[in-house]
């Protein structure tokens, strides 16, 4: 919950800063990233570079070093950009979500 209300709040400052901007929101299910399987990266970049996202909340992120780890594989791998993550909060539960946004 917190990562939506952070989102709409973020997507509410950059819309008044910048007027009628486009910009391209996506939600995606890492199933519980990183796990044991590398070669699961290279098909999640290939998603990342047809979605071309300029804001992506990921579901199911294990720990922060999953959130390091998709940031540098996966979205700043794809060509599309420099991302940054936002910060991740590991509650109670087994998997969290993350936030990125182009820089």
């Amino acid at each position: 919950m917190k990562t939506r209300t952070l989102l709409v709040a973020l997507l509410c400052v950059v819309i008044s800063a910048n007027g009628q901007q486009t910009l391209k929101l996506m939600s995606y299910n890492a199933l519980n990233y990183p796990g044991s399987d590398r070669t699961r990266d290279g098909y999640m970049a290939t998603v990342m570079q047809a979605a071309n996202p300029d804001i992506i909340v990921v579901q199911e992120m294990l720990t922060s070093t999953g959130v390091s780890m998709y940031l540098s594989n996966i979205l700043n791998a794809a060509g599309i950009g420099t991302f940054t993550a936002g910060t991740f909060i590991d509650g109670t539960t087994d998997t969290e979500n993350a936030g990125f946004y182009r820089a």
